[in-house]
C-alpha cells in the first residue's frame, strides 16, 4: 500500500501499449472492450493485505473490467500478505497510525484522495476504522479458499472493516463476516481459537516477499500450463486488466 497511489502503466504492458498504437502526445488512450479476445481461461493471483484500503478498490477495478470483458472468464485466488509486521491485534486507530508510521500532518488530505477514489468504485471508507494484526483474517480468507468460497470472504471481510469500520482482528466480526456467507458461526468460531492454516498463511507471505512483491495489491494474470506471467501492482484503472487479459492471451 502506498499512502498516495498513483496510476501508471506497468512496464510489462507497456509495449503492448504501443504495438496497438495507444501512445500518443504522451499520453494512454485506451480501448475499453476486448473484443479480440478469444475465449480463454485466465487465472489471476492477487497477493493482498485486508487492511490495505488500495486493495479492496484495486478488487473493484478487476471486477469493473472483468464486466467490460464478458468473454474473459478468470479463476480469482487470493494470497495473504502483511503490509507491517508486528501490529497489535487490539487495533490502533488510523490517523494515530498514519501519523506516527509515516510522521504525516495533514492526515486528511489523505483521507480525502482515498474517499474520492473510493466513491468512484462504489466503496464509502470508514476514517475511524483500526488498523491491527491481519493474521486471523487471511486464516480465515484461506478457510474459505478450501471451502470454495474464498471470494465471498474477501470481500465481506473488505466490506465489514472499510465501510463499517470494525476491528479487522475482531473474532466476532470474522464470524459474521464468514457466517453471513453461509458459515456455521460456532464451526468459525472454533477454527479461529486454533492455529489451523496459521503456518500456510506465513508461508505464503514469506514466498511473496522472497519474490520481491514489496506492496499490494499486486496482481498475477496466467495462463494453465503456460510459465509467462503478466503482473503489476496497484489498483490501476479497469483499462489496465483489460490490457493484461489481451496480453497473456497472446502469450
Amino acid at each position: 500500500m502506498r499512502l498516495s497511489q498513483r496510476y501508471f502503466i506497468p512496464s510489462v504492458l507497456f509495449n503492448s501499449f504501443k504495438k496497438t498504437n495507444l501512445h500518443k502526445s504522451n499520453k494512454l488512450f485506451f480501448s475499453t472492450t476486448s473484443t479480440t479476445m478469444s475465449e480463454k481461461v485466465i487465472d489471476c493471483t492477487v497477493i493482498s493485505d485486508s487492511i490495505c484500503p488500495w486493495c479492496y478498490v484495486g478488487k473493484k477495478k478487476l471486477e469493473q473490467a472483468l464486466q467490460d470483458a464478458p468473454n474473459v472468464k478468470v479463476n480469482i485466488t487470493y494470497k495473504p500478505f502483511f503490509l507491517r509486521d508486528g501490529l497489535p491485534k487490539e487495533g490502533v486507530p488510523i490517523n494515530e497510525y498514519l501519523s506516527k508510521a509515516y510522521g504525516m500532518r495533514d492526515i486528511s488530505r489523505v483521507n480525502d484522495h482515498l474517499n474520492n477514489v473510493g466513491r468512484e468504485v462504489g466503496i464509502e471508507f470508514n476514517d475511524k476504522r483500526l488498523i491491527a494484526n491481519t493474521l486471523d483474517s487471511h486464516r480465515l480468507i484461506e478457510y474459505a479458499r478450501q471451502k470454495g468460497k474464498q471470494l465471498e470472504m474477501v470481500e465481506a471481510i473488505f466490506k465489514r472493516y472499510f465501510v463499517g469500520g470494525t476491528c479487522i482482528s475482531d473474532e466476532k466480526m470474522l464470524a459474521d463476516c464468514a457466517e453471513s456467507i453461509g458459515f456455521d458461526r460456532q464451526e468459525v468460531l472454533k477454527y479461529l481459537e486454533s492455529d489451523e492454516n496459521k503456518d500456510k498463511v506465513l508461508n505464503d507471505i514469506r514466498d511473496s516477499k522472497n519474490k520481491r512483491v514489496s506492496g499490494v495489491p499486486y496482481f498475477i494474470f496466467s495462463t494453465p500450463g503456460n510459465p509467462k506471467k503478466v503482473s503489476f501492482s496497484g489498483a490501476q484503472p479497469k483499462e489496465v486488466f483489460l490490457k493484461a487479459f489481451e496480453a497473456v492471451d497472446k502469450q
